[in-house]
């Protein structure tokens, strides 16, 4: 960004206004950094290699009121890359995979932050094209039990490195949620409507997402031992990003977002 003007070189950027949208020299555009900044522009040149925006208005997106962590168990991984997008979508603020038990996806060394550079391109685009001015943060695989342990009392340190599913390196525990949500076929639970009852305003809000043979009794044991209150999605069995976005589009509806 240079005074009153943008420069776009992204490659994918470009693709997508050029090739996509179509989008020439006099169009009006309107742009996000990914921060919350959002900018209305007019495109006054077109090179092959970037794109010059002269800022007619800009502003910030209103903060949500409230932060949604997802904590999604890995699967396959065309699966997991939708899970991310639509989890975008519907304004998601933190994504924390997790290898569960029954994860029938596991990473070798050095694979997460690959994967995590895929997931956070992924998450860039969906913001883009649904006008979203903020990405989600996006962390490296961890171990369940690790991931769960972590939602303790104490300040995240923003600044430090995020732990791989290898590396089993420790890291600060995060802020309690004010509400942890766990769908789950393995044991009695209440449904989801239910647990937001008198909850709906919750600040916070966190929710685990089993792999496709769902949570082991151990696991949901553990979770609830830190708070997490197992909920039903209802009768029918949910395939692992279904529930997901299920649990999510719930959540806005009752913040009065849909």
């Amino acid at each position: 960004m240079h005074g009153s003007t943008i420069v776009i070189t992204d490659r994918g950027v470009l693709h997508h206004w050029r090739d996509v949208l179509r989008a020439a020299e006099g169009r009006r555009v309107e742009c996000i950094d990914g921060s919350g900044g959002w900018y209305a522009a007019r495109i006054v040149r077109s090179t092959v290699r970037s794109l010059e925006l002269e800022i007619l208005e800009r502003g910030r997106e209103e903060a949500p009121g409230r932060s949604v962590r997802l904590l999604p168990a890995l699967i396959k991984p065309d699966r997991f890359d939708w899970l991310v997008q639509k989890a975008t979508e519907l304004g998601v603020e933190w994504i924390s995979p997790v290898v569960t038990e029954r994860s029938l996806v596991k990473l070798r060394e050095g694979q997460g932050s690959g994967r995590v550079a895929r997931w956070a391109r992924i998450a860039k685009e969906a913001a883009q094209q649904c006008g979203r001015a903020t990405v989600p943060q996006i962390d490296e695989p961890v171990m369940f039990a690790q991931a769960v342990s972590q939602l303790g009392s104490g300040i995240r340190d923003q600044g430090s490195g995020h732990d791989s599913a290898l590396a089993q390196n420790s890291e600060p525990p995060t802020p309690s949620p004010e509400l942890f949500l766990l769908p789950t076929l393995a044991v009695a639970t209440i449904p989801l409507r239910q647990s937001l009852e008198g909850r709906a305003g919750a600040g916070s809000i966190t929710v685990l997402i089993g792999p496709e043979g769902d949570f082991t009794k151990e696991e949901v044991a553990l979770a609830q031992r830190h708070g997490a209150i197992p909920v039903s999605l209802g009768r029918r069995t949910l395939r692992s990003e279904t529930a997901a976005i299920a649990v999510l589009a719930v959540l806005q509806h009752a913040a009065g977002e849909l």
